[in-house]
């Protein structure tokens, strides 16, 4: 059987250009008056009272490594990562444009913590490399990550060996092979069926399967910055997700459980204003469908699932809700 992977080159571009430079912050006081350089700024107010944090601007510089190391980086990450799949083939991904996610209308927009982060300078060389130099598709209208888990269903499917290949959390919902390559000894392989969660201080819940789909809808992630609580004004974290549905050993337990954690949140419909300015009235189930859509990766191009369609297919809601 031919083994094929295919790598997150949104990561692997990042991490490597981001590990090409070296980034330190010149410090201004409040007229102006340079301060002085720092590796960061908590270095620079550790030097300082807190209360006197806000008095002083700074600005970031980077100054990266000749081009051709970080690219010789790259090249390096790749081949260890398909060696490590023992794959015959290997392919990469970047994200492109249009990501459908972008025109949810969340309350907070999609990825909004992004904006204004300091990107390597040698970011868009560095993609350009692997698109050139690396079997690379870039996706539309979808992310990096929908195609890698698009290529592993297609291979859980046809009983096709293709492993994604990335430190993305959101691929261990996802059928097919999957490989990460700081947690992963080897690839693993994730079935149809429930899956599983686990829970500790240290890592928060993780899990697998389509049951680690359903406690990202609930959850959500700071990392992409989509709260499903966030409308309701109340904390959750992971302790409380995991204790929701941690006992949920059947498709039905784990709808019912979430569908019960949006109603009591949600138990009316909610006005609120969107991002993008507009305001929408929706009620606990187009919530859920909202933040569903952000946690699910793709299995195939086009591919929707539509919350309210499950719960009535599982006979969950209308005449037999329970909160």
């Amino acid at each position: 059987m031919t083994v094929e992977t295919v790598i997150d080159g949104d990561l692997i571009a990042f991490k490597a250009a981001a590990a090409g430079e070296k980034r330190t912050v010149d410090v201004y006081d409040s007229s102006g008056k340079y301060i002085g350089e720092y590796k960061n700024r908590t270095e620079f107010k550790a030097t300082i009272p807190k209360e006197q944090h806000n008095e002083y601007e700074f600005k970031d510089i980077q100054r990266p490594e000749p081009i051709e190391n970080v690219l010789h980086t790259v090249k390096k990450m790749i081949a260890g990562i398909a060696e490590k799949c023992e794959a015959d083939e290997y392919f990469t991904a970047l994200s492109g444009k249009n990501n459908f996610r972008d025109e949810i209308p969340l309350p907070t927009k999609y990825k909004s913590n992004r904006k204004g982060t300091v990107r390597p300078l040698l970011l868009g060389d560095v993609r350009e490399y692997i698109v050139n130099h690396h079997d690379c598709v870039v996706t539309d209208g979808y992310e990096a990550d929908d195609y890698l888990s698009m290529r592993a269903f297609e291979g859980w499917k046809y009983n096709k060996k293709i492993i994604q290949t990335t430190l993305d959390k959101d691929s261990m919902q996802c059928k097919g092979w999957v490989f990460n390559w700081d947690k992963h000894e080897k690839p693993i392989y994730i079935d149809a069926g429930i899956g599983s969660l686990s829970w500790n201080v240290k890592d928060g819940v993780k899990g697998q399967g389509h049951i680690w789909l359903l406690a990202q809808s609930v959850l959500g992630d700071a990392t992409d910055d989509y709260k499903p609580s966030e409308l309701a004004g109340v904390r959750w974290g992971d302790k409380g997700c995991y204790t929701l549905l941690k006992d949920c050993k059947t498709f039905k337990a784990a709808y019912k459980a979430v569908y019960n954690q949006y109603k009591q949140w949600y138990p009316e419909p909610v006005t609120y204003t969107a991002w993008d300015g507009k305001e929408y009235t929706k009620d606990a189930v187009e919530i859920w469908q909202m933040y569903f859509d952000c946690a699910r990766m793709l299995q195939y191009t086009g591919e929707y699932i539509s919350v309210k369609e499950v719960l009535d297919k599982l006979n969950i809601g209308g005449n037999n809700e329970q909160i």
